[in-house]
């Protein structure tokens, strides 16, 4: 069985023009949204003062904004990136506003391998194209805990981190593995709704384990089908 992949690019707003890059972002993902192998996208901001317990640097270290691209399968994903949509887009930027105004810091496949609900807008149901106002309550809304794990590939390591989200008492988290052979800042991200009660991870499986970035996100935007 195939594995749903998200495409997760980071970005940050060079001059910090805050709205004008959510105004390209609205333009950017619409035009994307014409390959029809996208089925949504949510763009995430970070949020400076988390509180999160995290390493020295671990939250810095974490995108300015992060845009979670939703795609049914790998196949689907590789047939983008090599479409006439993807190739426009890219040109697109770099002839306006998001050749200086947008820095691109992290750009990395990565298979879902665990969804509880939705995390992160992920299967988040919406009318065809929406992007912003959503109902009160809508999951994706909620604020939402971000890490990147740099660990090598194995089930027990990814066995423990679903364990500890559920332990949590997280109702909705994520686990994406990174695609292989592909260029990679983190091996895996963890996604958790807040609130959530902290819990450690057992000393065995992280002992290969390094969390690269730790971060809170809230959503800004969403599109879908």
């Amino acid at each position: 069985m195939s594995l749903r992949l998200v495409n997760v690019v980071g970005t940050r707003a060079v001059r910090g023009e805050h709205q004008a890059l959510l105004a390209w972002y609205t333009d950017h993902v619409h035009q994307l949204m014409a390959f029809e192998g996208l089925e949504g996208a949510v763009l995430h901001r970070r949020q400076d003062a988390t509180g999160v317990v995290a390493p020295p640097g671990a939250q810095a270290a974490a995108p300015e904004y992060l845009c979670l691209y939703d795609f049914a399968s790998r196949a689907a994903f590789e047939a983008y990136e090599q479409s006439p949509v993807h190739a426009d887009a890219a040109r697109d930027r770099q002839l306006g506003w998001g050749r200086d105004g947008i820095e691109i810091t992290l750009r990395e496949a990565f298979e879902r391998l665990h969804t509880s609900q939705t995390a992160m807008g992920l299967d988040a149901a919406g009318p065809a194209g929406n992007a912003g106002v959503a109902p009160i309550g809508d999951p994706i809304w909620a604020p939402q805990s971000v890490e990147a794990w740099v660990a090598p590939r194995q089930a027990a390591f990814e066995r423990a981190l679903s364990a500890r989200c559920v332990a949590s008492a997280s109702a909705r988290f994520s686990l994406l593995r990174a695609v292989p052979q592909t260029p990679k800042v983190a091996d895996y991200l963890v996604v958790q709704a807040l609130p959530a009660q902290p819990t450690m991870l057992d000393a065995t499986a992280t002992a290969t384990a390094r969390l690269a970035w730790q971060a809170q996100y809230q959503a800004l935007r969403q599109w879908r089908r």
